[in-house]
């Protein structure tokens, strides 16, 4: 292609196609106990922007094929400063992560810094159609690394662009695990109607981020309690999703529901590979037959599920070559309309971030005193609940597109949903160690 062009690889193109989904992007914001200095930071961007020209460029989809056009831009159009009040911060720091950067638009990452009583809280927008949570992970460590870098007098040092295709997770396969992989055609992800109890839309419905923190020492007591049950933090977290959905959605206890997990696959990657700005993330759908008499009833259904998909070597590979054959061979525009012939969308969907290493957020000696990572603002009937952790905090946060009654609706659902995590690790305590 032209040099002032990028590939528009799978994810770009899948991503781009959840439009009437989803607003595809990534939210993030993290607190610091002193002042940031804006020329470094300035600096920062300005390397990190030359660096990953995919952060400068305009997505095209045209009929025929879709591409990136690399676009001029100015750093004060991708970095601004704010001076506010400390009881201000909520709000602000909301009102510019609903904010949406259109996929045509010259710039595919926004950064405010708030400034409030002697603290800064640095939030950044970007489109999901440029990374996912896991390259978002990798560019605040690097960012960071290249801030303090600056701020010493030494070299930036290193930030990646990389291998933004998807084909990067077949490259760190054996040869015959690769062969094997690329014929996995099927989607083994199926329809399903588990519906998150919504309100009905309105004129008034807006964009918002809704997130709550689990109780100080929760997270410690969840991780006690898995290992006790030999179960993952996830299945903890997915068996209270499940036991929640089925209370607040008021199914039937027989009745069998589905939740479609987030899968990183950077478990197929390797060495340098990991180093990349992209998507690397495919969906397992889990699912329990009924709800369970005690919640720890439920987690043994919730861990079942999960379990049978990890046992898969090509855990989340599945449906990519058949989506690959068909971007491949098809007019963009086409292509479009067939992907939905088989994908299904998930009613309800879990993405667990996973934990945000904060010494690798230090920036001049000071690490995030707050902060988290949420999926994208999900469109009605869908809904994903994202978590993140920093530290000894899990951040729990649905965005959606709603109204008064949806945000009601969500705080409850996160009400009942920690009530039945504090409910789980009571029943995990109290059961002898070698049941």
């Amino acid at each position: 292609m032209k040099h002032n062009m990028l590939d528009a690889h799978l994810w770009d193109n899948m991503h781009y196609l959840f439009r009437s989904l989803n607003d595809r992007m990534i939210h993030a914001s993290f607190c610091y106990d002193f002042r940031l200095d804006a020329e470094i930071l300035k600096h920062t961007f300005e390397y990190i922007f030359q660096e990953i020209p995919v952060l400068h460029a305009s997505f095209n989809g045209e009929f025929f094929r879709s591409y990136w056009s690399v676009a001029p831009y100015q750093i004060d159009q991708v970095l601004t400063f704010k001076e506010i009040d400390d009881a201000d911060l909520e709000q602000s720091q909301d009102d510019f992560l609903c904010g949406y950067i259109e996929p045509d638009a010259p710039i595919q990452m926004l950064v405010t810094v708030f400034y409030h009583g002697g603290k800064s809280t640095i939030c950044i927008l970007v489109n999901h159609m440029c990374m996912d949570g896991g390259s978002l992970k990798y560019f605040l460590s690097a960012m960071c690394k290249i801030y303090n870098n600056i701020a010493s007098g030494a070299p930036e040092g290193e930030i990646k662009m990389g291998n933004r295709s998807h084909m990067a997770v077949y490259e760190c396969l054996s040869p015959d695990a690769r062969k094997a992989a690329l014929r996995l055609f099927k989607n083994i992800n199926t329809k399903d109607d588990d519906f998150f109890p919504l309100a009905p839309s309105t004129p008034e419905d807006h964009t918002m981020l809704i997130r709550r923190k689990l109780p100080s020492g929760m997270l410690r007591q969840l991780h006690e309690v898995a290992q006790k049950r030999k179960a993952t933090m996830n299945d903890l977290l997915l068996a209270a999703y499940f036991h929640s959905l089925y209370e607040i959605a008021e199914f039937s206890d027989n009745r069998k529901i589905s939740i479609s997990c987030a899968i990183d696959l950077r478990r197929h990657l390797k060495g340098e590979a990991l180093k990349s700005i992209t998507n690397h993330t495919s969906w397992m759908q889990c699912e329990v037959q009924q709800k369970g008499a005690r919640i720890s009833d439920t987690l043994d259904s919730a861990k079942q599920s999960a379990d049978n998909f990890k046992s898969d070597p090509y855990m989340g590979l599945h449906g990519f070559p058949l989506i690959s054959l068909i971007f491949r061979i098809f007019p963009h525009a086409v292509a479009e309309k067939l992907i939905f012939t088989v994908y299904s969308n998930p009613p309800c969907a879990l993405s667990n971030i996973g934990r945000i290493d904060i010494h690798t957020l230090n920036l001049q000696g000071h690490e995030p005193i707050d902060g988290f990572i949420t999926g994208a603002v999900k469109y009605k009937p869908y809904i994903l609940l994202s978590m993140s952790t920093l530290g000894d905090d899990m951040t729990l946060a649905i965005c959606t597109r709603g109204n008064d009654k949806d945000r009601e609706i969500i705080n409850h659902f996160f009400d009942v949903y920690i009530q039945n995590l504090k409910t789980l690790i009571a029943e995990i305590e109290e059961t002898p160690s070698n049941s």
